[in-house]
C-alpha cells in the first residue's frame, strides 16, 4: 500500500532535522515519483542540494518548485542564495527582492540581500537591507556583525562599533565581533584598545590567524617589532599557506633597515612556508627576501629555490642575479677559479687552473641558468668566465666536429649566450682577438664550401661575437642540432633574423626631425637594450580600479571594465612594456620608440608570448599630439630624460592622457647619479669613444681604481655588465638629472597629483620608519629630505605614477 504524500513528507521532515539526510532524500524523491511537480518536496530537496554544496542542482530544484508554487518567500530566498554561492550576485538579488515581496519581515531575506549588495559594492543600500533585518529580527548575531563591516567599509567608525558591541551583548564570546571591532579601532589609531579587542577574540578563540595578524600590525604600529613578528610567527604555525601572515612576518623583519639576522629569519619564514605549499605570494616573498643580497654562505639551503626562481621564472630575472651569482661563487670549484682569475688578472686563466673543477663548473645547472638568463653581474665571476673562454678558444680548434651534448657542450654554449646577452662584454686581449679572427675565417671558409661546421668553432666564435654577423649563417638554422647547440643558433642567428623581417611591419606614426631625438635614435639602433630573456610572472590582469586601488577616481570613460588604453613612451626592448600589457584587463597598448631596432626586438618578444594586444610604431615623443587618440594610462618610464626638453616631452604626453588617468613616470636623480658623473668624467679625460672596444677598456679603467673612488660606485650597478646599458649609463649622447623640488613644481603647475614612488619595498620601509605620519610617502618634499640624507635612495632613477587632475 502506498504511502500518501502527506505523510511521507512529515517523516521527511522529521529526518532531516534529526541530520539522517539521505533517508530524508529517499522520502522527498518517493513523493515526487508520485507527485513529480510537488513544491514542498522540490523545495526540501533544494535545501539539502545547497546543505551538501551541490549548488547548481539547488538551483533547479528551487526554479521548479517555483515554478509550480510561485508564492513562496523561503524558496525565492533560497534560490537567492544559492545563486550568490556562485558569485551570480545580481541574479540572487532578484531572488532576494521577490522572497521581501511575498514576505517584506522575512528577516533572513533582507540579511542575504544585503550581503549580495556588498558583493556588488552597493555598501550604502546594503546598509539600509542589513538595518531593516536586524529591525525585524534584533537577536541575529550575524545581521548586526555584516552590519557592522558595513558601517566599518563607509567610514562610519563610530556606528560599526557600536554595531558590533549589540553583536557582542548577544554573544560576549563571539571572536569574529571582538577582530572586527579591533580592526575598526585600529584603523582610528585607538591601538590600546584595539589590542585589547584582539585579545579578547584570541581568549574566545585561540587559533585565531586573522586575530594574530591584527594583533601584529597594531604592534608594528606603536614600534613594538619583536611582539609584533612574535604575533606573526604565531600565526604563521597556525596556518603556513597564510598569504597574509607570511606577508606581515616577512614585511615587519625587514622593516626598519633590518640587520643580517632579521633577513635570515624572514628568508628562513619563507623557505619554511614553500615546502609545505608553494604559492604566488611566497614566491614573491621569496625575491623579497633575497633581492640584491650577496650570500657568503648557504645555511638555509635556498640554492634548489634560487634555480627554480631564476628559471621559471618567479620576478624579472635581472631582480635575481646578485644573489644567484653569490650562490653560484659558493661553490668550491667556481669559488677556486674565481680567486685564481682575479689573483692573475689581467693574465687570463690557463687550462691548469681548472684542472679538477671543469666537470663541476660545467654540470652547475645554477650557473648554466645563471649565464642563459641574465648578465653575470659579479666582477670575479666575470673575470673567471673571461678566463673559461680563452681558454675555449684555444681548444676549440683541435676538439670533435660534432661533440658529445654533454655538461661541458650545454656549458660551453651557455657561456656563448651569456657573452650574446651582455654584448661582449667581457674583456679580450690582442692575442684572443687574433685568434678569434682565424677561427672565424675557417669558419666562413667551411660554411661556404657547403660543408658542415664544427660545432665547437661555432660555440667559440660566437663567445667573441654574434653568429648572425657571419656570411650565410641563415644557412645553419636548416640543419638539425643537439638541443643545446639549437638553442644558441636560435638565440644568435633565429631571433635576430626575424626583428630583421619585422623592421618592414612596424609603421612611422611621426616624423624624427629634432636633432637631440636623432642622436638618441642612432644610440639605441646601434645598441637596443636590455637584451632580457625571459620576462616576469603574469598575474591575473586587473581592471584599472583593482589595480590602482584607493588612487583610483572614477570619470566618464575611464577604468572601463571591458577595455584600457595604454600608450608605452619609449618602449625600449619591451621588458616594462610586455608587463603592462598582462597587468591590465582588456589592455589596448601602442608602444613607440624612436628606435625601430629596439621594437623589432620588443615586437618579437611580445609575440613570442602570445600578446596580440599591442600596437607598434616608430614616433617622436614631440610629435605624438598628432595622431588624435587620449589615453588611460601613459607609461614613459626612462624617456623624458633623453629629451632636448624633458619638461616639454612630458607636457605633450599629459596632452594625451584623460582626465583622471595615471602616468607612470621615471626620472634620473642628481643626486643618485654623482659616481656616474664621476665616471663620465673619467671617461672625457682619457678620450674613450662610445664605442664596444672603448666601453670594454673603460671599465676595465674603473675596475683598476680604488674601492673608494666615487667613479669605481658604478661597477655597482647591474648597467655596467652590458655594452648597451653601460653605453647608456656612462656615454649617453644626451641626459638630464633632476631634483624633487622641480619634479614636485611642474606636477604642481600641471594640475596633476603625485601618487608614489615605485621601488624596493625596503626603501619605502626606511622611508616610513624616517617618517611615521599618515600620507608622508606621497609628500614629495619629505622624499627630497630623506634623499639628500640618502643619495643613495635613486641610484636608479625616480620611479612614480601621477594622476591628472580634470
Amino acid at each position: 500500500m502506498e504511502v500518501p504524500s502527506a505523510d511521507l513528507l512529515q517523516e521527511a521532515g522529521r529526518l532531516h532535522r534529526q541530520g539522517a539526510v539521505a533517508d530524508a532524500e529517499r522520502c522527498y524523491r518517493q513523493v515526487l515519483r508520485s507527485e513529480p511537480d510537488h513544491a514542498t518536496a522540490l523545495y526540501h530537496l533544494a535545501v539539502i542540494e545547497c546543505q551538501q554544496g551541490r549548488f547548481g542542482e539547488g538551483i533547479e530544484l528551487a526554479r521548479r518548485s517555483l515554478t509550480s508554487e510561485p508564492h513562496q518567500p523561503r524558496a525565492h530566498n533560497l534560490l537567492g542564495m544559492a545563486l550568490s554561492r556562485l558569485g551570480r550576485h545580481e541574479e540572487a538579488l532578484t531572488s532576494f527582492d521577490h522572497a521581501i515581496v511575498h514576505q517584506p519581515d522575512l528577516a533572513d531575506a533582507h540579511g542575504n540581500r544585503a550581503s549580495a549588495l556588498m558583493e556588488l559594492g552597493r555598501t550604502a543600500e546594503a546598509v539600509t537591507s542589513y538595518e531593516r533585518a536586524v529591525a525585524l529580527q534584533p537577536a541575529s548575531i550575524g545581521d548586526w556583525l555584516n552590519l557592522g563591516t558595513a558601517l566599518h567599509r563607509l567610514g562610519r567608525h563610530d556606528d560599526a562599533i557600536s554595531s558590533y558591541d549589540r553583536a557582542l551583548a548577544l554573544r560576549n564570546n563571539f571572536p569574529e565581533a571582538h577582530f572586527n571591532r579591533g580592526n575598526v579601532l585600529a584603523q582610528l589609531a585607538r591601538y590600546e584598545e584595539a589590542l585589547a579587542s584582539y585579545d579578547l577574540a584570541l581568549a574566545a578563540n585561540r587559533r585565531y590567524v586573522d586575530a594574530f595578524n591584527g594583533r601584529g600590525s597594531v604592534l608594528l604600529k606603536l614600534g613594538r617589532i619583536e611582539a609584533a613578528v612574535a604575533n606573526f610567527e604565531s600565526a604563521l604555525a597556525l596556518a603556513p599557506d597564510h598569504p597574509a601572515t607570511l606577508d606581515h612576518l616577512v614585511h615587519s623583519l625587514l622593516a626598519h633597515s633590518p640587520d643580517p639576522a632579521s633577513r635570515a629569519r624572514a628568508l628562513a619564514a619563507v623557505t619554511r612556508v614553500l615546502a609545505v605549499k608553494e604559492t604566488n605570494a611566497a614566491k614573491a616573498l621569496f625575491v623579497d627576501c633575497v633581492r640584491n643580497r650577496k650570500f657568503t654562505s648557504d645555511a638555509l639551503g635556498i640554492r634548489p629555490l634560487m634555480l627554480r626562481a631564476l628559471s621559471e621564472p618567479w620576478d624579472r630575472p635581472a631582480d635575481l642575479a646578485v644573489p644567484a651569482a653569490s650562490l653560484v661563487k659558493l661553490s668550491p670549484a667556481v669559488m677556486h677559479c674565481c680567486a685564481r682569475a682575479t689573483a692573475a688578472w689581467p693574465t687570463r686563466l690557463q687550462i691548469e687552473d681548472l684542472a679538477g673543477r671543469l666537470a663541476a663548473i660545467a654540470d652547475d645547472e645554477l650557473l648554466r641558468v645563471l649565464l642563459e638568463t641574465v648578465p653575470v653581474c659579479d666582477v670575479e665571476l666575470e673575470r673567471c668566465l673571461t678566463g673559461i673562454r680563452a681558454i675555449l678558444l684555444d681548444a676549440a680548434g683541435e676538439g670533435p666536429a660534432t661533440p658529445t651534448e654533454d655538461g661541458l657542450l650545454r656549458f660551453c654554449c651557455a657561456l656563448a649566450r651569456q657573452c650574446f646577452i651582455n654584448e661582449y662584454v667581457f674583456d679580450a686581449t690582442p692575442e684572443e682577438l687574433a685568434q678569434l679572427e682565424r677561427m672565424r675565417q675557417r669558419l666562413v671558409r667551411t660554411m661556404a664550401s657547403g660543408a658542415a661546421a664544427p660545432v665547437l668553432w661555432m660555440i667559440a666564435v660566437g663567445s667573441y661575437l654574434p653568429l648572425h654577423s657571419l656570411p650565410g649563417a641563415d644557412a645553419l638554422l636548416e640543419r638539425a642540432w643537439s638541443p643545446s647547440v639549437g638553442a644558441l643558433l636560435t638565440q644568435q642567428v633565429r631571433e635576430p633574423l626575424d626583428e630583421r623581417l619585422a623592421r618592414d611591419f612596424i609603421p612611422h606614426l611621426t616624423a624624427i626631425a629634432d636633432d637631440v631625438s636623432l642622436k638618441v635614435k642612432q644610440q639605441y639602433e646601434d645598441n637596443p637594450y636590455p637584451r632580457w630573456v625571459r620576462p616576469a610572472p603574469a598575474g591575473e590582469p586587473k581592471t584599472m580600479p583593482q589595480y590602482f586601488g584607493d588612487w583610483f577616481k572614477p570619470r566618464p570613460e575611464l577604468g572601463r571594465h571591458d577595455r584600457t588604453d595604454i600608450l608605452v613612451a619609449g618602449c625600449g626592448t619591451g621588458q616594462n612594456l610586455v608587463e603592462t600589457a598582462r597587468d591590465f584587463k582588456g589592455a589596448l597598448v601602442l608602444a613607440v620608440d624612436l628606435s625601430l631596432a629596439s621594437l623589432c626586438y620588443a615586437k618579437r618578444q611580445a609575440l613570442a608570448l602570445g600578446l596580440t594586444n599591442i600596437a607598434f610604431g616608430e614616433a617622436d615623443i614631440l610629435k605624438l599630439g598628432g595622431i588624435g587618440r587620449t589615453f588611460d594610462i601613459v607609461d614613459a618610464s626612462g624617456v623624458l630624460h633623453h629629451m632636448a626638453d624633458p619638461w616639454a616631452g612630458w607636457r605633450v604626453l599629459l596632452s594625451l592622457l584623460r582626465p583622471g588617468g595615471f602616468m607612470r613616470v621615471g626620472l634620473y636623480s642628481r643626486l643618485g647619479r654623482r659616481d656616474v658623473d664621476a665616471a663620465r668624467a673619467l671617461i672625457a679625460e682619457r678620450g674613450y669613444a662610445p664605442t664596444a672596444p672603448d666601453i670594454r677598456r673603460s671599465r676595465q679603467d674603473i675596475l683598476q681604481l680604488p674601492a673608494g673612488e666615487l667613479a669605481r660606485g658604478v661597477a655597482q650597478h647591474l648597467d655596467f655588465f652590458t655594452v648597451s646599458e653601460c653605453r647608456d649609463m656612462l656615454f649617453h649622447v644626451q641626459e638630464h638629472q633632476m631634483i624633487l623640488s622641480e619634479v614636485a613644481d611642474f606636477i604642481r603647475q600641471n594640475d596633476m597629483e603625485f601618487l608614489g614612488f615605485i621601488c624596493d619595498p625596503s626603501l619605502i620601509r626606511q622611508f616610513r620608519a624616517r617618517f611615521p605620519q599618515p600620507d608622508a610617502t606621497s609628500d614629495l618634499g619629505l622624499w627630497q629630505d630623506f634623499e639628500t640624507q640618502n643619495p643613495g635612495a635613486f641610484a636608479g632613477m625616480y620611479q612614480f605614477w601621477v594622476r591628472k587632475n580634470g
